[in-house]
């Protein structure tokens, strides 16, 4: 069997003699408890939805253009952060984005006229460029 560590994992000094006592510790575990490894209580610490929204706007600043994190905020302050906001990132599985996609299709579409105006709007500006003047 393989062992592995150092003495400052144990709380020993860093030298030979703080290595030999590892070792002797580490022999003695395994032939107690048949563990190769200490096992350490695992404490992770995992955010929500609601609060890594922030950090995931900003690591797409860096590659998107802003009407895509425009996009992106919009999503995640309408429909993503008040649905899945409170669950930590290891919840979210497989089953709970297909029950978000199918609650989120279920929705109906936002047909306020004010909305549409403003949508064709823009589409129109990204479309047809304004003309410069050709007179000098």
């Amino acid at each position: 069997m393989r062992i592995f560590g150092t003495p400052k994992t144990d709380g020993l000094p860093e030298t030979r003699a703080g290595a030999e006592e590892a070792e002797r510790r580490a022999i003695t575990r395994v032939l107690n408890t048949g563990e190769p490894k200490k096992l350490l209580p695992i404490t992770k610490e995992v955010p929500t939805v609601r609060e890594f929204h922030e950090v995931f706007l900003e690591a797409a600043r860096i590659k998107s253009k802003p009407s895509s994190i425009e996009s992106k905020k919009i999503l995640l302050r309408v429909h993503i952060v008040p649905q899945l906001g409170d669950l930590r990132l290891d919840e979210v599985t497989y089953a709970v984005i297909e029950d978000f996609k199918i609650a989120l299709a279920k929705t109906p579409i936002n047909t306020d006229k004010s909305y549409v105006r403003v949508r064709s709007r823009r589409s129109r500006r990204a479309s047809y460029p304004r003309r410069r003047s050709t007179t000098a």
